[in-house]
């Protein structure tokens, strides 16, 4: 066969290239093995290609490559496959590669696939990557496993992935995932992800969708960090169901997405505890009412003072009742000008003592007129000098 010139090479028909054994083709000279055209490449049976040995598939041409038929490249060995140089792999087109089993693609080395470039590995399809093993995506560099179509990777290869590699998954790949994918993430994967991912992403959450996040189990929950759950909007965190909202550590809402919250149930009365007063403040009566009147009476002084005087006053006469002398103490003068008769009237025999000057001069001859003739007995002698003429003349009215 190298007795022939390359011109004479190309000329051969198909079915003279057909007839060519292993030795005849293996024993081809870089130059007449190059001159074979397309037809005469396509013309090879699946038999053929699959007996040349390393050295003759190294001298085929990226063309040549290119030019090989579904039933040619599915008949290429892991040896050959592995054994092509990494300049004429990257060159192989993506249909070349779309065209490689999963079997293949399974037997292919780390190095084989890391030779590859990111758009050909961007090519490869579900049945595809459903054949590559979870070591093989762990040693994927971060370019090629970048590329990968997140969502077409198995459910059961993502739970086996190093937290390394799943934490080198873009925000792109992740908000492909499916919420039955990213809810087969452990917990320790899911905080790779948040841990890898950048600050200006604001990690998982933000390409997670509302179901997604609905889906994720409670300690996946509880690994969000404030800055994530802090760029949720107010309608996710709203879709959040219960439990998970429950997982979620209650200091990481902001005002608007508790302001946001619309159902009685989907803050327990542990995360309203747990608030500040400003997040407090941001509550509706209906999350306050979650509350009971115990709970209301352990409130600290700064949630207490966090409310406001229409929260105040959405409170039952119950939980006004509750509250102690040192919450009462620490309201301002707005907050206790502001109470509704009712409500100033349902301050305990031991909370009204409590009032300071300045509150004194803010309550109202209405909130005075209110109270029972045992309440008006109730204030102390520096209290009263304190009071204004109007106010003196509310409480003698109660008191006589």
């Amino acid at each position: 066969m190298n007795n022939l010139t390359a011109t004479q090479v190309s000329e051969l028909s198909g079915t003279q290239v057909g007839g060519l054994t292993s030795t005849q083709l293996n024993g081809l000279t870089a130059t007449n093995l190059d001159a074979l055209t397309s037809g005469q490449i396509r013309s090879l049976s699946a038999t053929q290609v699959a007996s040349l040995n390393i050295t003759a598939l190294g001298k085929l041409t990226t063309t040549q490559l290119n030019d090989l038929t579904l039933t040619q490249m599915t008949a290429l060995t892991a040896t050959q496959l592995n054994g092509i140089t990494s300049t004429t792999l990257t060159s192989v087109n993506t249909a070349e590669i779309a065209n490689l089993s999963a079997t293949q693609i399974g037997n292919l080395s780390s190095t084989t696939l890391n030779a590859l470039t990111a758009t050909q590995a961007a090519a490869f399809t579900a049945t595809q990557l459903g054949g590559l093993s979870t070591t093989q995506i762990n040693n994927l560099s971060v370019t090629n496993l970048d590329a990968l179509t997140a969502n077409l990777i198995p459910t059961t290869q993502l739970s086996d992935l190093s937290v390394t590699t799943i934490g080198n998954m873009t925000a792109t790949q992740l908000s492909l995932l499916t919420s039955t994918q990213e809810s087969a993430f452990s917990g320790a994967q899911f905080g790779a992800i948040e841990a890898n991912l950048t600050s200006a992403a604001n990690a998982i959450v933000v390409p997670f969708s509302i179901t997604t996040l609905s889906n994720m189990s409670t300690t996946q929950m509880a690994l969000l960090t404030p800055a994530e759950v802090g760029v949720l909007s107010a309608t996710t965190v709203d879709a959040l169901t219960t439990t998970n909202l429950d997982a979620i550590t209650a200091s990481s809402l902001t005002t608007t997405q508790l302001a946001g919250l619309s159902g009685p149930t989907t803050l327990s009365s542990t995360q309203i505890l747990a608030l500040s007063g400003t997040q407090i403040g941001a509550l509706t009566s209906t999350q306050l009412n979650v509350l009971t009147a115990t709970q209301v009476g352990t409130l600290s002084t700064a949630q207490v003072d966090g409310l406001s005087a229409t929260q105040l006053n959405e409170l039952s006469t119950t939980d006004i009742a509750t509250l102690t002398a040192t919450q009462v103490g620490s309201l301002s003068a707005t907050q206790v000008g502001g109470l509704s008769a009712t409500n100033f009237s349902s301050l305990s025999l031991t909370a009204l003592p409590s009032l300071s000057s300045t509150q004194i001069g803010a309550v109202t001859t209405t909130e005075i007129g209110a109270l029972t003739s045992t309440q008006g007995l109730d204030f102390t002698q520096t209290q009263v000098g304190e009071m204004t003429t109007a106010q003196i003349a509310a409480l003698v009215q109660q008191t006589a």
